[in-house]
């Protein structure tokens, strides 16, 4: 019918959102309008009569129209900021986690260097003066990167340990330090050195989480917006 389709198209005239989703919409009121016309005239009304009661019963036009662009409008806004505040924290998140990882070459880099002058420092037999004690906990406060432990150990006696720093109490300190561990035969050396890249991948961890979450919760509300416009129908 002329008059019911001219209706429709004037309620989402200027409705924006995604086209397919309107163009069901449209249908679908366009259907209940049909339907309650046929069943109109089915009750002794004319046809002119029953579309002008059909459209009735559907409210004013400019009022469905301000409702069915509020709607639109909320979605798109709404659901905009959901996903580019969970994008925004994402990448964020990736940044620093980036950050965090770039220094774990030179780390390395480090720990061997501070573990081949340890062995140039131990003795012969394996015992270690005050003198050679206090030489490399020199080495190890003046590395760049932070020694949180150092055990060295002499495995011609044994696994005695002769040598053994450390910087923290806490054991969940040790998730911020990389470990690095070389044996020469005759000794080894355990060393750790303050890494972040543990708590990068936490951060990284979150910021996808969000993410994640985000993206779900403007689903939920586009979902939710979308049943709430076929109502009106």
């Amino acid at each position: 019918m002329k008059q019911v389709e001219e209706y429709v198209n004037k309620v989402y005239r200027n409705a924006k959102g995604n086209k397919d989703e309107i163009q069901d919409l449209k249908s679908e009121m366009k259907s209940h309008l049909l339907e309650s016309v046929h069943e109109l005239v089915s009750e002794g009304k004319t046809e002119e009569e029953a579309v002008e009661i059909a459209i009735e019963r559907f409210g004013k036009e400019n009022e469905l129209r301000s409702l069915i662009n509020q709607v639109f409008q909320t979605q798109k806004t709404f659901g905009k900021r959901l996903l580019n505040a969970g994008l925004g924290i994402f990448v964020l998140s990736f940044i620093i986690f980036i950050i965090t990882i770039i220094p774990i070459n030179d780390i390395h880099k480090e720990q061997a260097a501070i573990v081949n002058d340890i062995f140039e420092i131990i003795p012969t037999d394996g015992q270690l003066s005050e003198a050679n004690k206090i030489e490399i906990e020199g080495i190890l406060e003046d590395a760049k990167f932070s020694v949180g432990t150092v055990v060295v150990k002499n495995y011609s006696n044994g696994d005695e340990v002769i040598y053994e720093y450390t910087t923290y109490d806490n054991p969940l300190m040790s998730k911020l330090y990389s470990s690095y561990f070389t044996g020469s035969g005759l000794h080894g050396v355990f060393i750790e050195s303050k890494d972040y890249s543990f708590l990068g991948l936490l951060v990284l961890l979150v910021g996808g989480t969000t993410f994640v979450l985000f993206a779900m919760l403007w689903a939920i509300i586009k979902a939710y917006n979308k049943q709430k416009t076929k109502l009106l129908n």
